[in-house]
């Protein structure tokens, strides 16, 4: 059924937002509508972080009970439920040898499911638990931090568009509360909701209530989860500006609630994400100076497997030459599940972790790359990209849309052309496979371009959309380019003879510092709806809406670089 258009904007960019170029139609509506504020956050200031004692936050399990379940969609019929047993442990570096972190062998992780409620009829059993430790010296807080045990285990050969409703745990230490899910069903419509640069405020709380609300399909976050590296590793509390770290450090519990604040969301509803420098968490005291320990051991990406070597990278969709850890081709073909999860998982930080691509047959192909791990033209990230893009099939897969962290395309103050170097070696990369819609976060607030290519509106190319204002604990970046901060880095490029522009730039269709989230429906292979949802005073207003119109044929029969080369029921709100 085809989705009714009610559309809002705001008056004041009406006139900018009728300058559209044929690729992009916008469309009106009534006045206003608005999602109301579920409920009261419990922070004295609405933009500080939640105290770790709020209901939102807080362990209720006791041992090795499960909690902080979340999805994350593996392949068009897989997704990787997670979850955290044991309290965290935390004390003073250089404590007796008597401190130790958690054994993962000593907590059994099975998940049970079936298409029916409280009736399981299947049993997987995960192999690959595993602990982290974040070690900081005097100069970062002098606090060493051994993670719960984090399990990990792959359901695969899943129905599309099939309910499931399962269960994590084991019978030892107690079971999960039955959640729920589904993958997206083929074809259209679909339905993404995106939010990036989240953390755990009072202001985050209401994005993700709202975003709740419109009833995503998948939530794509757009890189900086958690801002644990805000704190001290000796201080949880708030304001982060107490953290007087010498060198960068973070206070790591705060992953573990933002785990359980996140369960509510993404233990019903798959997530897609990209790693943001908040996910660096470098370990200056330690040798090798580890990064991305906490991220990757509680939202890995799909890995190459040993044999394609370290650098090699991954595909998320079905193997092309590339293999799970647990090779599928051992699977069975029918759709009877196999009794383990077959899944590998690394603490430590590989590049191969920060950059995979998933596949929503007939509808989308969403690929996440890693601004923060190398991205040169001889990189694996880079060459692995010519493999991916080259191997969509646009006739069958009509939209292409990518994720990754820093902007190269807003008007803001604060990062202001910090991505310009990386996309210097993509963009041609994005033209040339005929890219959609290219997502990022970083600069916390909203923006919307018209299709454009090397900082000139075409008729034809990708829309980039800076949404990194979800409602993390540093607040909105307010100031437009054209008013620099003194001793600011100076800029790669020049535009029009300046490195800064004197008004809004004539390829930025609509930008507002606020807190939100957005929705993009796509409805089919040539037409989608996009909506930047704005949290204003404990509603959801719907702000910036278009209609994007794909050229039919786009993308397709074309001769690339690279080809050849190795729990939905009802009318869902604002349909």
């Amino acid at each position: 059924m085809v989705r009714a258009i009610a559309v809002l904007r705001l008056a004041a960019a009406a006139a900018i937002l009728a300058q559209s170029v044929a690729a992009v139609r916008i469309v009106s509506g009534p006045p206003q509508t608005s999602i109301p504020r579920a409920s009261t956050a419990t922070s004295p200031d609405p933009a500080g972080e939640l105290d770790l004692s709020d209901p939102r936050l807080v362990r209720k399990v006791t041992g090795f009970q499960p909690e902080g379940l979340h999805l994350q969609q593996w392949t068009s019929d897989s997704v990787l439920v997670s979850w955290q047993t044991g309290a965290e442990l935390v004390f003073p570096t250089g404590s007796p040898p008597s401190r130790q972190p958690y054994d993962p062998k000593s907590v059994a992780a099975f998940v049970k499911y079936g298409t029916r409620s409280n009736k399981y009829s299947w049993t997987i059993r995960g192999d690959d638990s595993t602990v982290y430790s974040q070690v900081y010296d005097a100069r970062g807080g002098n606090t060493t931090y051994y993670s719960p045990v984090l399990h990990h285990v792959r359901l695969s050969n899943l129905k599309p568009g099939q309910t499931y409703f399962y269960i994590v745990g084991n019978d030892k230490d107690g079971w999960s509360q039955e959640k729920s899910f589904n993958l997206p069903k083929p074809g259209f419509p679909v339905r993404f909701g995106f939010i990036g640069d989240l953390g755990e405020t009072a202001n985050s709380s209401d994005t993700l209530q709202h975003l709740a609300y419109n009833e995503p399909d998948v939530i794509v976050l757009t890189g900086d989860f958690v801002y644990a590296d805000n704190h001290a590793s000796n201080n949880p509390g708030n304001p982060p500006s107490t953290n007087t770290c010498s060198v960068a450090c973070t206070y790591q519990p705060r992953w573990d609630a933002w785990q359980r604040f996140l369960e509510p969301y993404l233990s019903t509803t798959p997530l897609v994400s990209c790693k943001g420098n908040h996910e660096i968490e470098a370990q200056v005291a330690v040798a090798g100076r580890p990064a991305f320990a906490a991220a990757n051991a509680r939202f890995p990406y799909p890995q190459a497997s040993q044999q394609l070597g370290a650098g090699a990278g991954f595909e998320c969709r079905e193997p092309r030459g590339f293999l799970l850890a647990h090779d599928r081709v051992s699977q069975p073909a029918s759709p009877t599940p196999p009794t383990r999860s077959g899944f590998k998982n690394e603490a430590t930080f590989q590049p191969v972790s920060a950059y995979y691509s998933v596949d929503y047959p007939g509808v989308a192909h969403i690929v996440s790359l890693g601004s923060y791990v190398p991205w040169g033209v001889d990189s694996a990230q880079y060459k692995w990209l010519v493999q991916d893009l080259a191997s969509v099939d646009r006739a069958r897969t009509p939209w292409l849309i990518v994720i990754y962290h820093v902007p190269p395309y807003h008007s803001y103050n604060t990062h202001y052309k910090e991505a310009d170097a990386f996309q210097s070696v993509y963009e041609s990369l994005f033209v040339t496979y005929d890219v959609d819609l290219v997502l990022h976060g970083h600069v916390h607030a909203y923006e919307r371009t018209y299709p454009m290519a090397y900082y000139q509106r075409v008729q034809d190319g990708p829309m980039y959309i800076t949404i990194g204002d979800a409602g993390n604990i540093e607040g909105l970046y307010k100031l437009p380019s054209y008013q620099p901060t003194p001793g600011a880095r100076t800029p790669y490029t020049l535009q029009n003879g300046d490195f800064c522009y004197s008004k809004q730039p004539d390829w930025s269709a609509f930008r507002q510092p606020s807190f939100g989230h957005g929705i993009l429906d796509i409805q089919s292979p040539t037409t989608a709806r996009w909506r930047w949802h704005r949290n204003s005073e404990g509603f959801a207003v719907v702000a910036d809406d278009v209609v994007i119109s794909r050229s039919p044929g786009k993308g397709e029969g074309e001769d690339k670089p690279g080809k050849g080369e190795g729990k939905k029921k009802g009318k869902r709100p604002g349909l």
